[in-house]
């Protein structure tokens, strides 16, 4: 039996980018320029998400409209999202995420969705939150997008430490034990997520030993094909 060559291009359906449209976003709205730090860049980058993708919580804040919204935005696209902005609502990092890593491979720069699945322990159901990581002076690094409650404003963040760290470290959403990241080219990916649908599936039973041998699968498949190096591949396993 003949196996398919795995293409990360192919597999990157939710951030795929034509270079003409991100061409334009990087060099004549984000300003981003030849000779610029990686770090830099990526500010500038998560900073314009911001700007296109920002946080509503008049029109987004109710229950019944961020379900709505969200329903909507976990199959979004990242050129969708650029070429029609729209606002979110509260903890949608999904569409964010993948705009981002779209921008962020057609600026040259390697990086990988790590999707965290927690038990919400208030709400007694499974939940995810989405981060970017990318390999940077021999650490991965994440880039991180989140609200500000206390002040309603939007913010990112860049941690010089993986994704298991954040959640943990938070102590939002109840004890360390019950996350796990799993990572991907982006969110179409990871567990066959690319709709609201197939998320509730996913989220029934995330941990099972199917998704933990599709985990080491993706890893091994992100790591051959040049989109996770090998150094970060260790550091995510000694995790």
């Amino acid at each position: 039996m003949k196996v398919k060559k795995f293409s990360p291009l192919k597999a990157a359906k939710m951030s795929r980018l034509s270079s003409k449209v991100a061409d334009r976003v990087l060099h004549q709205k984000i300003g981003i320029r030849r000779g610029e730090e990686k770090l830099e860049k990526i500010s500038k980058i998560a900073a314009h998400i911001l700007r296109i993708i920002p946080f509503d919580e008049q029109k987004y804040g109710r229950s019944v409209a961020y379900g709505e919204r969200f329903e909507q935005s976990i199959s979004r696209k990242a050129s969708k999202s650029l070429k029609n902005p729209k606002a979110i609502g509260r903890l949608h990092c999904v569409e964010r995420c993948n705009t981002a890593l779209g921008l962020l491979r057609k600026a040259g720069i390697k990086a990988w969705l790590a999707r965290q699945v927690y038990y919400d322990f208030s709400q007694k159901e499974y939940r995810i939150h989405d981060y970017v990581e990318f390999f940077h002076e021999g650490k991965v690094h994440t880039l991180a997008f989140g609200i500000n409650f206390d002040t309603r404003k939007d913010y990112f963040a860049i941690y010089n430490f993986t994704a298991e760290n954040i959640l943990a470290d938070s102590g939002l959403f109840g004890m360390p034990a019950m996350v796990k990241v799993l990572r991907g080219i982006d969110s179409s990916q990871i567990g066959g997520a690319t709709d609201y649908n197939k998320l509730k599936r996913f989220l029934r039973n995330p941990f099972t030993v199917k998704e933990s041998m599709a985990e080491m699968k993706r890893l091994n498949l992100l790591v051959s094909s040049g989109v996770i190096p090998k150094q970060a591949l260790e550091q995510i396993k000694n995790i």
